[in-house]
C-alpha cells in the first residue's frame, strides 16, 4: 500500500473512534487486499481494526463472523462494523498470540501434531455449524448475492474467471496452465453430487490461525481472516491444507483430518476431488500473485507441477 492508503486508513480510524488511540500496522499490506491494525486506547484495551480495498471482502467476513457469534468456535467476536468515506471496515475482540505460520518451525513436532489435530477439530465445527440452500457469494447479513441453487455452475462461473484473469497476463509456464485449464475443463462433471453448502473458511492453513503458549504448551487461539468466507463445498476447504502438510512427511495431514472427524464426517468425495480441486487452487494462486507475490506464484506452480509426472511435457498423475 502507498502513503496515501496508509494516510487514508489512519485518518478512517480516527473518524470511527472518536478518541485517542495508538495504532499499529499488522498483516500483509503489500497484498492490496485489506490493510489491519492493532487499535489501543488509553485504558490498554485492543481491538483489530480491517480496513478493505478489494470488492466482497467485507460482506463475507462479516456475515461469516456474525453467523459464529454465539457458538464455541475459536473466531473472533465482532464488536463494530460499517462504511466509512466509502470504505468498508470492521472491528473485532482482538486475540492474544502468534501466527501459527509465523512460528511453526520454532515448535515441536509433537506440539504441532497438536495444533493441526485442533484446526481439524475446529474446521469441522465451522462446517457442522449450518446447511444453506445456495452456494456462493453472500452479503453482510447473509443473503445470497448471486443464483448458488448449482454449484457447478457458481463454481463454474468462478473457475472462468480465473481462467480469464491468468491468460490476460503474460506469464511464464503457459503451457502448464493450459494444461490444468484442460484438465479441469474435462472433469468437472464430477461435481454434479455436490448437493449440500455449508459455511466454509476458504482461506484456511497456519497463516489464518493463532495460537498462545500455555505453560510450556502451544495451543490454538483462534481462526482469522474469513474474507473468503462463504456457503459453499467442504471438500475444497480442506485439500489445500491436506496437501501441504502431506508433503511435510510428518504425519500432520493424518492429525488435521482425525481432529476433522472428532466433529465432522469425511466424505469418500473428499478423496475423489482431491487432485481436481488442487489443480483449480494452483491456477487460483498463479492468477493474482505474479506480480504482487512472487513467492506465492511459486507456491501455485508447485503444487500445478508436483501433480504431474517427470517428463519432456509433463504427464498428469492419475486419472
Amino acid at each position: 500500500m502507498d502513503g496515501s492508503m496508509e494516510y487514508e486508513a489512519r485518518k478512517i480510524i480516527h473518524n470511527v473512534f472518536h478518541k485517542k488511540v495508538s495504532i499499529k500496522p499488522v498483516g500483509n499490506h503489500h497484498l492490496q487486499r485489506h490493510m489491519v491494525y492493532v487499535v489501543t486506547d488509553e485504558n490498554k484495551n485492543a481491538v483489530i481494526f480491517k480496513l478493505y480495498f478489494k470488492k466482497n471482502r467485507w460482506n463475507r467476513e462479516v456475515a461469516a463472523l456474525k453467523l459464529l457469534q454465539e457458538s464455541k468456535i475459536k473466531v473472533p467476536k465482532i464488536i463494530d462494523y460499517g462504511i466509512c468515506h466509502e470504505k468498508e471496515w470492521m472491528i473485532t475482540e482482538f486475540i492474544e498470540g502468534n501466527t501459527f505460520s509465523k512460528i511453526q518451525e520454532k515448535i515441536s513436532a509433537q506440539n504441532q501434531w497438536s495444533i493441526f489435530k485442533e484446526m481439524g477439530k475446529e474446521l469441522g465445527k465451522i462446517h457442522n455449524l449450518k446447511t444453506f440452500d445456495f452456494f456462493g457469494n453472500w452479503d453482510e447479513d447473509g443473503n445470497p448475492l448471486e443464483d448458488g441453487k448449482c454449484y457447478r455452475k457458481v463454481f463454474q462461473n468462478k473457475y472462468d474467471t480465473v481462467v480469464k484473469t491468468l491468460f490476460e497476463k503474460n506469464l511464464p509456464n503457459r503451457k502448464l496452465h493450459e494444461k490444468w485449464v484442460k484438465y479441469i475443463q474435462e472433469k468437472i462433471y464430477i461435481l454434479e453430487d455436490v448437493k449440500t453448502a455449508v459455511l466454509c473458511h476458504n482461506d484456511y492453513d497456519m497463516r489464518n490461525v493463532m495460537i498462545k503458549k500455555v505453560q510450556d504448551r502451544w495451543n490454538l487461539a483462534g481462526i482469522i481472516d474469513f474474507e473468503q468466507s462463504f456457503p459453499w463445498d467442504k471438500d475444497l476447504d480442506m485439500v489445500y491444507l491436506y496437501y501441504i502438510l502431506s508433503l511435510k512427511k510428518s504425519g500432520y495431514e493424518e492429525a488435521f483430518l482425525e481432529g476433522y472427524q472428532e466433529t465432522a464426517k469425511i466424505e469418500e468425495s473428499f478423496y475423489k476431488k482431491m487432485k481436481f480441486y488442487l489443480g483449480y487452487i494452483g491456477l487460483y494462486i498463479c492468477s493474482w500473485t505474479y506480480d504482487i507475490a512472487p513467492d506465492h506464484y511459486m507456491n501455485g506452480l508447485r503444487i500445478l507441477k508436483g501433480l504431474m509426472k517427470e517428463g519432456k511435457d509433463g504427464e498428469f498423475i492419475g486419472g
